[in-house]
């Protein structure tokens, strides 16, 4: 039976992205950089949500050429876990904590998908802002997401 893996997403407040607002050299939409917002900036602030596996999340998988199915990552994510739990029972050291630090990375390097950034409107004038006039919100580019 296969488990569900739930993976993490940024959840953004659109005034968040209008403020990474650059002019696109070519003329054409503008270019939202978010490059030096991170994984721990957006955790750090509740901006981030689990969100389940689904074909999306299986085509970008794909693209990157990441060959495990659903289940094998499952398997891993639970080995991680386990090893974690383990690590914790012990008596702590630096070397510990640094194995820690390493597994719970590790954890979040399968778990993240840097690729998908939800987006909330929070009030009507945002909505109706330059920044959702000019790239209708769905023709959002962004010139360097998340690394």
């Amino acid at each position: 039976m296969t488990k569900q893996t739930l993976y993490k997403v940024m959840k953004l407040p659109i005034s968040t992205i209008s403020r990474s607002k650059q002019k696109n050299p070519s003329g054409a939409s503008p270019l939202y950089d978010l490059g030096s917002y991170s994984f721990e900036k957006a955790s750090a602030k509740g901006e981030m949500v689990a969100v389940g596996d689904h074909l999306l999340f299986r085509k970008i998988r794909d693209y990157y050429g990441i060959t495990k199915s659903p289940d094998e990552i499952f398997i891993e994510l639970q080995d991680i876990s386990r090893n974690i739990r383990k690590l914790k029972t012990r008596k702590s050291t630096k070397a510990i904590t640094r194995e820690i630090l390493a597994l719970e990375k590790q954890r979040q390097e399968i778990t993240y998908v840097k690729d998908i950034i939800n987006v909330t409107v929070t009030n009507k004038e945002l909505y109706e802002s330059p920044v959702s006039r000019e790239s209708r919100l769905y023709e959002m580019r962004f010139s360097y997401i998340i690394s």
